[in-house]
């Protein structure tokens, strides 16, 4: 017995052969026609577990929907609906919340009575992270390690490593959605950049998010102390710090000196530069300092003292005489305000050439006194003098001692000459003495201790 066409939702039975008896009984044959059945089971292509939640049909040939249902953590059985040897769709209408739908599946149903098996696998809903990496001068920005973790919206453990391109940019394809954190490797993290604080990013389906990451430059302070002999002029001088950063960058940053001589240069990129004064702003009494060295380090203040010297001269006095005697041994003193506004008071003595030498003398408008106490007796001490010490210069200044003047002795009146003829006598006449003698005595001490009083007044002049 053949069965040519079977019932939907039945297969084709096996032929059956018999034999008709010959004794006149009736001859029972029996076939069975078996159902036709599907097992479909919707999956979760992550993990491979049961996926609930999906819309799915059943589709014919000729569009008509035969089954549909929701999926659940058990599958789907279709008996005696399908008919055998006919194909179908396995559409999914709707995924569950973060999947994507699969694509249709067309199948057909056997005609052998065994069950059938259709799997369909969801994908979830996935997008794209773009982290770019930005530093000053977008430096240094190739080669840094980004990692994403978290849970996914699914559930899933997600923990992703991508690494930035020669623009700085990290890409992380086929992220499940959700929100992560992103974090940068400290350890692939330049040397002259703090590590970035790590950020949270939302993944949406089949979009990019981009996320910035900022790479702040290790900084320091730099102070830089001015310095003057008194502490004066200190304010107000301009210094320069240039160079090149470890993180490669070119710096040039200007600091002003407060009243106390402090240049602060606050966030400094760490690395070694020069500290340059500005000529421009060094007071006209004062050496322009030379460059210096210094090196910025992380968080930290580096101290760097700058001293400048005031601009000195040197200021000669000649002492002489009418007959340069007595020029050696005599002190003369230089005192005065310099043009750095410091109080001067310095001391030389002539050596056997009668020259006095003031050295390193700083610019300035002085006077010059010669020292009485060393003024050799018989000259009078020489007037103050003012001189002018320039800068890289040496100034001479003369002084002349002129000789105490001697006293002139005092003249005698010659009485007038008479004409009457004296009486002619042949005694000669005595000097005076005794009592007749004392006022000539008298005259002449006068006249002597006059010229004594004099001299000591001259002298002492």
């Amino acid at each position: 017995m053949h069965e040519e066409v079977a019932p939907d939702g039945f297969v084709i039975a096996n032929d059956i052969t018999f034999t008709v008896s010959d004794d006149g009984s009736v001859d029972v044959v029996e076939m069975y026609d078996d159902t036709t059945k599907v097992k479909i089971t919707k999956y979760d292509i992550t993990n491979g577990e049961e996926l609930e939640g999906a819309q799915l049909q059943i589709i014919d040939s000729n569009g008509n929907v035969v089954d549909e249902w929701v999926s659940t953590t058990e599958p789907h059985y279709i008996e005696a609906v399908l008919t055998a040897g006919e194909s179908y769709t396995l559409h999914e209408e709707v995924a569950p919340d973060c999947y994507v739908v699969a694509n249709d599946i067309t199948f057909t149903v056997t005609d052998e009575g065994e069950v059938d098996v259709v799997e369909m696998y969801d994908d979830v809903t996935r997008g794209t992270i773009e982290i770019h990496k930005t530093t000053e001068g977008m430096l240094n920005v190739e080669g840094i390690d980004f990692v994403v973790s978290g849970t996914s919206d699914t559930g899933l453990d997600i923990n992703l490593t991508a690494t930035t391109d020669a623009d700085g940019i990290a890409t992380f394809e086929a992220v499940p959605t959700g929100t992560y954190t992103v974090t940068e490797s400290e350890s692939t993290t330049p040397y002259a950049y703090l590590t970035a604080d790590s950020v949270e990013v939302t993944v949406y389906y089949a979009e990019t998010t981009t996320q910035e990451v900022y790479n702040n430059e290790k900084t320091g302070t730099l102070e830089v102390h001015k310095t003057t002999e008194g502490m004066l002029n200190v304010e107000g001088i301009d210094f320069v710090l240039s160079g090149t950063s470890d993180s490669g960058r070119a710096i040039e940053i200007t600091a002003t000196t407060d009243a106390n001589g402090v240049a602060t240069f606050e966030n400094v990129p760490i690395g070694t530069y020069t500290v340059t004064e500005s000529e421009s702003t060094t007071p006209y009494a004062y050496l322009t300092a030379d460059s210096v060295e210094v090196t910025v380090y992380y968080a930290e203040t580096t101290t760097q003292e700058v001293y400048n010297n005031e601009k000195t001269g040197t200021l000669e006095v000649h002492k002489t005489t009418e007959d340069m005697t007595n020029i050696e041994g005599i002190t003369f003193i230089l005192s005065g305000t310099s043009d750095s506004g410091r109080d001067i008071y310095i001391t030389a003595t002539t050596d056997e050439n009668g020259i006095a030498t003031f050295e390193s003398v700083p610019i300035g408008t002085y006077t010059i006194t010669e020292d009485g106490d060393t003024v050799p007796y018989g000259y009078l001490t020489a007037d103050d003098v003012s001189v002018e010490v320039y800068y890289a210069e040496t100034t001479v200044q003369e002084v002349y001692n002129e000789k105490v003047p001697e006293e002139t002795p005092p003249t005698t009146t010659t009485p007038p000459t008479t004409t009457e003829t004296p009486p002619t006598t042949t005694d000669t006449p005595n000097p005076p003495t005794g009592e007749s003698a004392i006022p000539y005595i008298v005259v002449g001490l006068g006249l002597i201790g006059a010229a004594f009083v004099s001299f000591r007044k001259k002298k002492d002049e």
